[in-house]
Order: C-alpha cells, then structure tokens, then sequence
C-alpha cells in the first residue's frame, strides 16, 4: 500500500482491514463445506476472490480500488486457510492420519509461504514494482484453483463422514 502512495498510518488501517474482515470467513468457509457442490462452489469463489484482489492491486487507481483489494484479499486469505485445514480433517481416515498429514502439510505449506517475502523482495528490488509479483500470485492462484477442483473430483463417496 506505501508503494501505492499511501502513508504507513493508512497502510496499517488498511491492513487492519484485511485482517479484521478475515475473521468472519474463517469462521463460515468451513461452514460452508458440508457437500461436494458446496465445496466445489467455495474453491471458485477462492479462485476468483484471489485473482480479483490481485487485479485491484495492479491496477493501482485509487484507495476505493486498494480497499476493495484489501477486502477481497482478507476475506479470501482466511477462507483459503480455514478451508484447507479443515479438508485434512475431513479427507483423513482417522484421528490419527489427519494428525500425520496435517503435520506434513503445514510443515511443507510453512517452509514454502516462509520463501515468498524474500522472493517478493527480491524481485521489487530488482524490477522497482510489483506486477510481476502479482501476476506470479495470479498463477499461484489458478494453480490453488485447479488443485482444489481436482481434489474436490477425488474425494470419496463418503464426503465429510469420516
């Protein structure tokens, strides 16, 4: 947001923003995945909520536009997270296995999200902007997309029984 022209007090409101907007769709995404449809649904609305936060970003008009940003990035964010922490419950057999594997996950999903600030820094550094960067998070957006669709196609018959 300071990139955008804002000063570090308004930045830190509109980050605030993002946060505090996350709160209730971490809360309700689980909520919202009680069938096949519904969760198919929700990983849309993931996609869609990431790429069209990123667009705002760069097209860079104006604090209306970064709000929107802002809102549409927070609500997605913390969906995006409950959701996926939610599914190791769901797909995994027993207690036991969901403790496995969300071990596994986090630890792998933590180790990557730790290189993305360096990388980020990186290339601003190196470019002087950030629309390569949203557009590399635009791609990792479809990819999420894709990958949640495909697991949604792959979840068994009994969805959300075990």
């Amino acid at each position: 947001m300071t990139s955008h022209g804002m000063s570090s007090t308004l930045a830190g409101i509109f980050f605030g923003i993002f946060q505090f907007i996350g709160v209730p769709a971490s809360y309700f995404a689980p909520q919202l995945m009680s069938s096949r449809e519904q969760l198919h649904r929700m990983f849309w609305l993931i996609g869609i909520g990431y790429l069209l936060g990123f667009a705002l970003l760069a097209l860079n008009t104006g604090r209306i536009t970064d709000l929107l940003a802002c809102l549409s990035l927070g609500i997605t964010s913390s969906a995006s997270f409950a959701m996926a922490l939610t599914l190791i419950t769901m797909v995994s057999p027993t207690p036991q296995d969901a403790g496995v594997i969300g071990g596994i996950v986090q630890s792998c999903g933590y180790l990557i999200a730790s290189s993305g600030p360096l990388l980020a820094g990186i290339m601003i550094k190196s470019l002087g902007n950030w629309l390569l960067i949203l557009g590399v998070l635009g791609v990792v957006a479809i990819l999420l997309l894709t990958m949640g669709l495909s697991l949604v196609r792959n979840v068994d018959a009994s969805f959300g029984k075990h």
